[in-house]
């Protein structure tokens, strides 16, 4: 069920395409990442949504401001969803955020599916206890926006949203070379040390909620005007 809620996002802009995952919602809406639409060219550049080769035209309803909040809801016209997706049931999104080494995995488009463990980096206290948003995994480009689950109850956990570098223990001048190969998952050659303490946040499932929550109120406000 997991993976078939999985689709991909991409966006035309100038003969380039910005591409990410996303997740099915229901009711012909999908919540991806903010900052795959904030590299287009222009806000008007056309957004599809993929799955199973399908690719379906959607609108921007909301979203957030990374990095903070990169979340987007978009929303594609009933009549153009297929009956395989429009049957797929709305996620269960979970209750609390993730426990460090809580095992996750992320469903990405083309049923891809990583799995991975919640890290200790860049952990958080939420609610009287230290909390991760992050995996341990670095996943590549074309990942972002994809929806991340807890293994044990299933339930939807976060949105891939980037990675970041909190240390780099060497020398400054090769700091940059050493997160550009690690980025890039490359070795940096025979006499090179690279140390760097990574992660790949997820917008955790509590500010999706309340992203949510806020979305489908600006609906309300606006149909009602």
């Amino acid at each position: 069920m997991a993976i078939s809620r999985s689709v991909g996002v991409e966006i035309v802009s100038e003969g380039s395409t910005s591409s990410g995952g996303g997740i099915w919602l229901g009711n012909g809406e999908v919540l991806s990442a903010t900052h795959i639409f904030l590299n287009a060219k222009s806000p008007s550049d056309p957004i599809f949504v993929i799955s199973d080769g399908n690719r379906m035209k959607a609108t921007v309803v909301f979203h957030g401001n990374p990095p903070n909040n990169d979340l987007i809801l978009l929303k594609i016209d009933p009549t153009l969803v297929p009956a395989s997706l429009a049957s797929v049931a709305s996620p269960q999104i979970c209750s609390d955020l993730e426990a460090i080494g809580a095992e996750l995995y992320v469903t990405a488009p083309n049923h891809r599916i990583y799995s991975t463990y919640a890290s200790p980096v860049g952990a958080v206290w939420h609610k009287g206890k230290t909390l991760s948003q992050s995996t341990t995994a670095l996943l590549s480009h074309g990942v972002s926006g994809s929806p991340v689950y807890d293994t044990k109850s299933n339930c939807f956990a976060g949105i891939v949203s980037r990675m970041q570098f909190d240390s780099v223990s060497v020398a400054d001048s090769k700091a940059d070379a050493c997160k550009m190969a690690t980025l890039q998952m490359a070795n940096l050659g025979t006499g090179s040390t690279c140390a760097v303490e990574t992660q790949t946040i997820f917008m955790t499932s509590d500010v999706i909620q309340d992203f949510l929550k806020g979305a489908r109120e600006y609906v309300r406000n606006h149909e009602e005007t």
